[in-house]
């Protein structure tokens, strides 16, 4: 077939193909590879994918904000017409969507609040604080980022913004960002 130009210049990779070839292998050794299940498993397994989305839209929100906007978001992404369309469809941008907001999930909860930077109260951030989260964070960043590269530009500003502000620099490059880099 015909390479496109997205292909040529490396905006897209490869892990998102990956995962519906996958799933295809899954449903021929499931002998379920009839030609509906060809067509609705990738479907459906991107609106699992979408719904995980959804959720983790409402946790970052009520992480950063409070109950009340965390329900106000999750019912502006479920009306948003182009989110219903968009983000169900195999592109690789909607996993990748889904993905950096998980991923800004686990990167706030990794933040600390010092001095009123963090948009987390320390209150909250105590209560969050998990040793693991800003690790699943990288893990998932690095995950959009191969299956969108372009991913990087968001996940360089929030790591830059982030790294300013972090006490220990060379234990957060040394231990946590180049071991998933």
């Amino acid at each position: 077939g015909h390479l496109t130009w997205e292909w040529k210049r490396g905006l897209r990779g490869y892990l998102h193909p990956l995962i519906f070839a996958a799933l295809y292998k899954f449903l021929a050794f499931l002998h379920l590879d009839t030609p509906w299940f060809m067509v609705m498993a990738p479907r459906l397994l991107q609106s699992v994918f979408a719904a995980f989305g959804d959720l983790y839209l409402y946790k970052l929100s009520k992480l950063i904000f409070n109950e009340h906007v965390a329900q106000w978001t999750l019912f502006s992404q479920l009306v948003n017409w182009f989110m219903f369309f968009c983000i169900t469809r195999t592109l690789s941008n909607s996993l990748e969507t889904v993905l950096t907001v998980a991923g800004l999930y686990y990167w706030f909860i990794a933040i600390k609040s010092s001095k009123g930077i963090s948009v987390i109260s320390k209150q909250q951030a105590s209560s969050y604080q998990s040793p693991h989260s800003r690790k699943v964070a990288l893990l998932i960043a690095a995950l959009a980022c191969a299956i969108r590269p372009t991913s990087a530009i968001t996940w360089l500003y929030v790591g830059l913004l982030d790294f300013i502000y972090i006490k220990s620099k060379c234990r957060f490059l040394f231990l946590e960002v180049i071991p998933l880099g």
